[in-house]
């Protein structure tokens, strides 16, 4: 393993901060279903995500280059905290209203 440079290093929320812009050449690790439920948590208790908005897997996904199936993933904490809830048939939604 190679030693980290302090001068070069970023914060875990600057790493995801900008491996979300578009057209960014950040390289990291992938992010693990955890680490992305906790960012989504906060963004949803931040207003980000709006009470009663839909969550694209696919936009999520992207967003956070991941596959889908690690966004389902991520889920699944959020609805323990009743966060987002499930649509049957149509998808996953900010939950409305929050806790």
């Amino acid at each position: 393993m190679h030693p980290v440079n302090p001068e070069l290093a970023v914060s875990h929320e600057e790493v995801i901060k900008l491996a979300g812009q578009p057209g960014s050449t950040v390289m990291t690790r992938h992010l693990t279903a955890p680490e992305i439920a906790e960012d989504l948590a906060a963004r949803i208790r931040a207003g980000e995500h709006q009470p009663g908005t839909q969550l694209h897997y696919g936009e999520l996904a992207e967003r956070y280059g991941v596959r889908s199936w690690t966004i389902k993933r991520a889920m699944v904490p959020l609805r323990t905290l009743g966060l987002v809830e499930d649509r049957q048939g149509i998808g996953v939604f900010v939950a409305d209203p929050l806790p």
